[in-house]
């Protein structure tokens, strides 16, 4: 499961990377679950952070970077798939990204 805080709660979210969408890297909450900021933070100790990186070539924009979005997408779910029992993954970040770079190179 990934939580996102949203406002006084950590609610549960979906990926939702779509190389269409404005913000290509996204989540969409699923309504699952939801717990209180405090009580998150009082039950959980951050141990470690991961920082994930895909690159992708070729010559149409949009297949270019679905294939990033993929390759980041296979990422999360390794982390997820590793996530031991009692502990849980959290989306950190505010905003997804994708950078250009010339030459058509998709990086994130």
């Amino acid at each position: 499961m990934i939580l996102r805080r949203y406002g006084s709660s950590y609610q549960s979210v979906d990926l939702n990377f779509d190389s269409k969408a404005l913000n290509e890297v996204g989540f969409r909450r699923n309504h699952e679950h939801s717990t209180p900021v405090d009580e998150f933070d009082g039950s959980y100790v951050l141990d470690a952070t991961h920082e994930l990186q895909a690159e992708a070539q070729g010559d149409v924009q949009d297949h270019t970077e679905q294939e990033l979005l993929n390759l980041l997408r296979e990422q999360i779910e390794a982390l997820l798939g590793d996530s031991a029992m009692g502990r849980c993954s959290s989306s950190r970040t505010s905003k997804g990204m994708i950078t250009r770079r010339p030459g058509r190179r998709r990086t994130t």
